[in-house]
């Protein structure tokens, strides 16, 4: 499967190389979604999903990076693609949590710091979406006409973080290769205890083998969510 034709594989490349202030909750509403605030955790995502094929089916919350891909937690879409997901509590989570892994990898640049060099994070994009267990597409938080097959400068794709204490990510990475993928990168994420959101815009056109204008996956990473992002599900392709 193409790496951007489902949002359950979109990764937040810093996160996925590894392995406090007070908060309130929160829950992320589409249509028109709203910046997220500075020290808000969230509980529970809500939404409806554009893109939808009408009919009702289930949404998971899964560990990627389990050996099973464990399911964290559930929820149902209607069949106008609206639904409701209660994100997995701190208890679900506190297995799941590894630190970021900040060593610099040969051919590659960084200047990225964390506030709170101890903290442990969790990290995923997307959904998996299925009917009667079997899955049928992804669903995330985002922005892309082509639905990320290829992504498009200016596309988004919204990451949920969850953080074992309060910190900051910021600054800068970068790896050059003559073979293989080649990426640049800048963060600015203020996270808060609990689960965040995380956008990730891209500054050019994702490659396609290998290359495009730049030759890299270009992206930033902030703390906030766009106001034209919508929830979106994808297809998964046939073979």
């Amino acid at each position: 499967m193409n790496r951007h034709a489902s949002f359950a594989l979109l990764g937040l490349t810093l996160l996925l190389s590894a392995c406090g202030g007070s908060s309130t909750t929160g829950t992320i509403t589409n249509p028109a979604p709203v910046p997220v605030p500075s020290g808000t955790a969230l509980t529970t995502l809500t939404g409806k999903l554009l893109n939808w094929p009408g009919i009702p089916a289930t949404m998971t919350f899964r560990d990627f990076s389990s050996t099973n891909k464990d399911i964290l937690a559930q929820g149902t879409a209607a069949s106008d693609g609206s639904f409701s997901i209660e994100l997995p509590n701190e208890a679900t989570m506190a297995t799941r949590l590894r630190k970021l892994d900040l060593t610099v990898a040969t051919g590659c640049t960084s200047t990225i710091t964390l506030s709170a060099p101890e903290s442990r994070f969790f990290e995923t994009s997307g959904f998996d979406v299925s009917v009667a267990d079997k899955t049928i597409g992804s669903a995330g938080l985002g922005y892309s006409p082509t639905f990320f097959n290829p992504a498009r400068k200016g596309d988004i794709a919204v990451h949920w973080l969850y953080v074992d204490r309060a910190t900051t990510i910021q600054g800068a990475s970068s790896c050059l290769r003559s073979t293989g993928t080649s990426r640049s990168e800048t963060y600015d994420l203020r996270l808060t205890k609990g689960w965040n959101a995380a956008s990730g815009e891209y500054l050019a056109d994702a490659p396609q083998n290998g290359t495009n204008s730049t030759g890299i996956y270009t992206l930033k990473f902030t703390s906030e969510v766009s106001n034209g992002a919508s929830w979106i599900y994808i297809q998964t392709p046939t073979p």
